[in-house]
């Protein structure tokens, strides 16, 4: 599920956090995720051992736009806005490195380090 955090009207010090959207449909364990900086659309790996990019689309709900089964499961995530690069730390020691496409509907693996 993926939740921004916005301020609402200050009630003495305590704050509130709002709800603002969330995924839909998916039920397994997302180890982390990451949103795409001017674009409705977030990054996650999870437990089943894929990588998923989420767009929102005209309904308001996200749906997978890119779903990649990793050989193992991923411990971390990080995503380069201005190269358009995502680094996937894998539970067996590689980090995998891929590369998404300007609409982010297509991604291809450059390499991994081992």
């Amino acid at each position: 599920m993926a939740a921004q955090i916005t301020s609402g009207p200050n009630q003495g010090n305590v704050r509130k956090p709002d709800l603002f959207s969330k995924l839909e449909g998916f039920n397994d364990d997302v180890n982390m995720a990451v949103f795409i900086p001017r674009e409705d659309g977030v990054i996650t790996v999870s437990d089943d051992k894929t990588l998923r990019v989420w767009l929102k689309r005209d309904t308001g709900q996200y749906w997978p736009s890119i779903c990649h089964t990793l050989p193992s499961q991923a411990a971390s995530l990080a995503y380069n806005e201005e190269t358009r690069r995502t680094f996937i730390g894998l539970d067996n020691g590689t980090i995998s490195e891929f590369n998404l496409t300007e609409d982010f509907n297509r991604m291809s693996q450059t390499r991994d380090y081992l």
